[in-house]
């Protein structure tokens, strides 16, 4: 707990309703996070206690993403909520041992050590060599639509699960996911009755960008999977090379696919490819 206190990033706003900030928590004495260690291993394992606050209901403000919005897809939400909420659950992904989630080589974000400069890099590298070998690189550019939203619990449940995660922690998350009774307001004044939600990542969670790699981590691989399969991507030796040294285009270095969150690149040698990609994804 003390460690997870003291990753909390400083000078962020506070849910009117605790009016707690993170500095208030790293000032806090000893006693305090054996407190909160016992509070929330309680939690974990049974729930909130009958009375205990459980952070159920916070406020989602719908901004407009253009002057002239008029219909929910023109809006967007930001929300605030509880700074105790946020520990919880980077305690419980501390716990559950988020860091060692293993992925891909090809998700760039989120991620210790790679950078979204890394992906620009290597498309420019692409140009750069497609030109020097005259070789012609068809670059898919995509995006995933709604991704946060779009998440299924059920997905991500499965994706913890075939990374061992414990069964506990697994179930203290969508336990509190379940419990979760968004608000929506409307400029400021339109407000609706709490909101149940089945899907998404929450918003202003912590560990929402390791849980969202952990879900996308599995249509990756499959895709790639298929990329082996149908001799789609590019191989990242030169051919001259490749020859040499006896490299098949099914090795590891095949060049199928670049993403960094919810956008995505694909590569291929011809259009032809190109459109067949498409298609899959």
């Amino acid at each position: 707990v003390r460690r997870c206190v003291h990753q909390m990033k400083k000078h962020k706003t506070c849910d009117e309703h605790d009016r707690l900030v993170a500095e208030m928590l790293q000032e806090a004495p000893e006693e305090t996070f054996e407190a909160l260690a016992t509070t929330f291993e309680e939690r974990v394992r049974r729930g909130p206690a009958e009375g205990e606050d459980t952070w159920e209901e916070y406020e989602v403000t719908l901004l407009r993403k253009t002057p002239e919005a008029d219909r929910p897809s023109k809006f967007r939400g930001i929300s605030i909520i509880h700074t105790m909420r946020k520990l919880y659950f980077m305690v419980l992904a501390d716990a559950m041992g988020y860091d060692s989630i293993p992925l891909g080589e090809t998700q760039f974000a989120f991620r210790k050590f790679y950078r979204a400069t890394e992906v620009i890099f290597i498309l420019r590298q692409l140009g750069e060599k497609g030109k020097e070998f005259q070789k012609d690189y068809h670059i898919l550019d995509g995006d995933i639509y709604k991704a946060y939203d779009s998440v299924e619990h059920i997905v991500w449940i499965e994706a913890m699960r075939k990374r061992g995660k414990a069964e506990v922690g697994i179930k203290a998350k969508l336990r509190e996911w379940e419990r979760n009774k968004p608000r929506f307001t409307l400029l400021g004044h339109e407000k609706t009755e709490p909101v149940s939600r089945t899907r998404s990542l929450e918003q202003g969670d912590p560990a929402a960008p390791m849980d969202f790699n952990a879900v996308m981590d599995l249509p990756i691989k499959a895709f790639e999977e298929t990329c082996r399969k149908n001799n789609w991507g590019i191989n990242l030796h030169n051919p001259e090379e490749a020859r040499r040294q006896d490299v098949t285009h099914h090795t590891s270095h095949t060049l199928p696919l670049l993403v960094f969150a919810d956008n995505y690149w694909s590569v291929s040698y011809t259009h032809l490819r190109a459109h067949e990609t498409d298609s899959y994804l």
